[in-house]
């Protein structure tokens, strides 16, 4: 077992900078197997940010300032990129005309990332980023609420995109939130989640020589 002490922990954080270009978040010290845990960082030397001081780092709180808008940034160009290759394999399986993007629902101005029509039903989707639990849980309660409006005979995915959080991970983390029970047709899951539970749908066929744009 490591004894941590800071030129060790200065090492690990170096090490790990020189592998990911910045300092890891609590969740990515978390699931770096050369680094101690969140917990441990915080009984002994009072938490993350103290500890970026005592090594002498300049970005000590990742809660705010450039950091934090770095990390939002980096989620929404992440964000952005899984919506558009999410969008070509809903295409690909049900076809362009039935694949309705920022559609309107309901009698407010909310729009769902996309409404795809199927032989089977009608189903929404909702993409957003994430990387912890609690952010997760704070997302999917503000999204229910958003979609209050949604009808609630029609399925509902909420997507997430996480470099941190498996499937396993967002199921439990859901698991528990009774607010969820407001839209008993949602399912919140990841992208290849969506794609196992979308595929049984039967696409509509193609009205006959229909040729799309390529996206």
């Amino acid at each position: 077992m490591t004894e941590w002490n800071n030129a060790s922990l200065k090492v690990a954080f170096d090490r790990y900078i020189a592998e990911n270009g910045r300092l890891p978040t609590a969740p990515e010290v978390d699931n770096t197997d050369y680094l101690p845990s969140s917990r441990q960082i915080q009984r002994r030397f009072g938490g993350l940010r103290a500890l970026r001081e005592q090594l002498g780092y300049q970005d000590t709180d990742f809660g705010r300032g450039k950091h934090r808008s770095g990390l939002a940034k980096d989620n929404n160009i992440r964000g952005r990129e899984a919506e558009r290759e999410l969008e070509k394999a809903l295409i690909q399986y049900f076809g362009e005309p039935f694949v309705h993007t920022q559609k309107y629902y309901g009698e407010a101005k909310n729009r769902a990332d996309f409404i795809v029509y199927t032989a089977k039903t009608i189903f929404g989707i909702d993409v957003f980023t994430t990387e912890t639990k609690q952010d997760l849980q704070k997302n999917v309660a503000l999204k229910i609420d958003k979609y209050s409006g949604y009808p609630k005979s029609l399925p509902l995915y909420f997507v997430v995109v996480s470099s941190l959080m498996s499937s396993d991970d967002i199921e439990r983390a859901v698991a528990g939130m009774t607010k969820a029970q407001q839209l008993p047709n949602l399912t919140v899951t990841d992208t290849k989640g969506l794609i196992l539970r979308v595929k049984d749908n039967t696409p509509y066929p193609l009205p006959a020589g229909f040729e799309g744009i390529e996206i």
